[in-house]
């Protein structure tokens, strides 16, 4: 997944959780423009790195939205799980089983 797709999915969640917060009285219209504003303040992310603390600091101050920065530390680690497996299968298709294992010590 590439910056651009995660970023869509971020703020897809960022849209869900104001919807939620709008719809249940948890939030009122003029805050959620203020939050709005600052979440577009955010924009353009660098890189992943950029992304990452961009969206924590954010979350940390709007603790409302703290499922923004879950969303992105579950898309990382779904990511580096996955590299993972793929190196494994690597070896393990060249019979190098020892190797495959070390990438898990």
């Amino acid at each position: 997944m590439d910056l651009q797709e995660i970023i869509k999915l971020l703020e897809m969640e960022y849209i869900k959780i104001l919807i939620n917060n709008l719809k249940f009285g948890k939030m009122k219209l003029d805050r959620a423009k203020m939050v709005t504003k600052d979440f577009l303040t955010l924009l353009p992310f660098k890189d992943k790195d950029d992304l990452v603390l961009k969206i924590k600091t954010f979350t940390e101050l709007q603790n409302e939205f703290k499922m923004v920065y879950l969303t992105l530390l579950k898309i990382n680690e779904e990511q580096k799980s996955n590299e993972l497996a793929y190196k494994m299968r690597e070896f393990i298709k060249q019979n190098k089983i020892d190797e495959a294992l070390k990438l898990v010590e």
